[in-house]
């Protein structure tokens, strides 16, 4: 795909061998011929969790500037140094936990709120990953209580973090809820 051009006749006086002289005006042509890099296969994560209290209650706290810190990507040996809601269509969160291997953040934009039931939010934290997921909650009454279920796309790398994650996300929201 490359043109090799012989020094005498496109470089005259050059001392450079003939093989030298590379034009580089194909590459473009060649990008352009080469398909493009495979997207990463999604895996889907799927968490679902029973609330002994009512989807009002559930849904609310995961709009609570209050008390997210305390459940929502927390972990037992992190501090929580930053909570920031603007809980709204558009709004972002900003959730920053200081861990042995540095402040970790959170961060996002709302992109649905319907209460009680739907909530959908883009999902990123850079110091693992630079992409972002998109993550959606859909809460439905059932006898007693609610269920919550909760999915993202994740690359097979963090498929099985993420689920282990979530899991212990709504375990500690629960935890949160029985005890104010």
């Amino acid at each position: 795909m490359y043109a090799i051009h012989d020094t005498e006749t496109s470089c005259p006086g050059n001392h450079i061998p003939a093989m030298a002289v590379v034009s580089y005006a194909k590459i473009d042509d060649l990008r352009r011929s080469l398909p493009a890099p495979k997207a990463a296969l999604m895996h889907r994560v799927e968490v679902t969790h029973y609330f002994p209290f009512p989807a009002e209650t559930v849904f609310a706290a995961w709009l609570d500037q209050d008390t997210v810190g305390e459940w929502l990507f927390a972990t037992p040996e992190g501090e929580m140094i930053e909570v920031a809601l603007t809980p709204k269509v558009g709004g972002s969160y900003r959730i920053v936990e200081r861990r042995a291997d540095g402040d970790i953040l959170h961060t996002g934009t709302y992109e649905r709120i319907d209460a009680p039931h739907d909530l959908e939010f883009s999902f990123s934290v850079p110091h693992y990953d630079p992409g972002s997921v998109h993550v959606r909650i859909h809460i439905a009454n059932v006898a007693d209580g609610c269920n919550l279920t909760l999915t993202h796309e994740v690359e097979e790398q963090w498929l099985k973090p993420s689920t282990h994650g979530w899991q212990t996300i709504l375990s500690n929201l629960e935890t949160t809820l029985r005890h104010p």
